[in-house]
C-alpha cells in the first residue's frame, strides 16, 4: 500500500475562503454593530435628558454651579442688567465670570451660564445679551444633558474597543472628539 498525501475535501478547520476576507468582514460588521449600538444610546441618552427634570438637574450638577462667582461689582451688575433685558427666566440660571484670553460663552448642566473676561471686556450690553439669550437657549433645549450622555455612550463603546492597547483608543478618542465637536458646532 502506497500513503498519498492530500488534503480532505470538507473540514470544519479548514475555510473554503481567504482569511483576510474573512477578517476584513469581521472587521467591518464589529465595527457597524458598534456605530449601531453607539447610534441607538445616543438616541436613548437624548430621551433620558429630556425626561431628568431641571429640579434633578440642579441636584446632579449643584456642585458645578455652586462653585461659580463674579468678583467684580461692576461684572456683576452689568450681568444683571443683561438677564433683567431678556425677561423672566424661571428658575433663573447662576452666571459666572471665567477669566480667560477666549471669547467664549458656555452653558453648564445644573442651570448655569459661564461668560469669559474676554468676551464681557469686548462686547457691548446688546451683543451680550445675544450671547446669554444663546446660552439660555442651550439650558431649554437640555443641550448639555443630551452631550453628557452621547459622551458617555461614547467612552463606553470606545473603552469596549481599546481598552487592551492604547492605538484604538487614541484613535477613537480623536474621533469622539471630533464627532462631537462637529455635534456643537452644527447645533451652534
Amino acid at each position: 500500500m502506497r500513503f498519498v498525501a492530500k488534503l480532505p475535501e470538507e473540514t470544519s478547520n479548514v475555510s473554503k475562503g481567504s482569511p483576510l476576507v474573512e477578517l476584513v468582514q469581521l472587521v467591518v460588521g464589529g465595527l457597524a454593530v458598534l456605530l449601531l449600538l453607539v447610534g441607538l444610546g445616543g438616541l436613548a441618552a437624548d430621551a433620558v435628558a429630556g425626561r431628568i427634570s431641571p429640579e434633578r438637574e440642579r441636584a446632579l450638577f449643584g456642585a458645578v454651579t455652586g462653585t461659580l462667582t463674579i468678583e467684580r461689582a461692576d461684572d456683576r451688575e452689568r450681568l444683571e442688567r443683561v438677564m433683567a433685558s431678556l425677561g423672566p427666566a424661571e428658575p433663573r440660571p447662576v452666571v459666572g465670570v471665567m477669566e480667560s484670553d477666549e471669547l467664549n460663552a458656555l452653558a453648564l448642566p445644573g442651570g448655569a451660564i459661564v461668560v469669559t473676561r474676554a468676551l464681557l471686556d469686548q462686547v457691548d450690553d446688546a451683543e451680550l445679551a445675544f450671547v446669554v439669550a444663546h446660552e439660555l437657549a442651550h439650558l431649554e433645549h437640555r443641550d448639555n444633558l443630551r452631550a453628557i450622555g452621547r459622551a458617555v455612550v461614547l467612552t463606553v463603546a470606545l473603552s469596549v474597543v481599546g481598552v487592551e492597547s492604547g492605538l484604538p483608543l487614541d484613535a477613537g478618542e480623536l474621533a469622539g472628539r471630533v464627532a462631537l465637536h462637529r455635534f456643537g458646532r452644527r447645533r451652534e
